[in-house]
């Protein structure tokens, strides 16, 4: 039987970026296309989400509400989430 499409979904540890923040990754390759898509939480409880798109370079990150997070705790999540971006795409 012939493929019309190969797909993979790669799941990654959660990413502390502070004492109580921290982004669950996920990238998803179908084609030549590469998604990744991120959970923020604080304490355990939602506060956001993170997501590139390849085909069009949407980058979107995501506070709700952004009063979730301190002033110190969102720079934090900015600062870091590209990098993350990046190790995940070069994966």
């Amino acid at each position: 039987m012939k493929k019309s499409t190969e797909n993979a979904t790669v799941d990654y540890e959660p990413e502390k970026i502070t004492d109580s923040v921290e982004i669950r990754f996920f990238k998803t390759v179908s084609g030549d296309r590469c998604s990744v898509h991120g959970k923020i939480t604080k304490d355990g409880a939602e506060a956001g989400s993170v997501t590139y798109d390849s085909r069009n370079g949407l980058y979107i990150v995501s506070l709700k509400p952004v009063s979730s997070l301190t002033s110190e705790e969102q720079g934090a999540v900015l600062a870091g989430v590209h990098g993350c971006v990046s190790e995940i795409l070069a994966d």
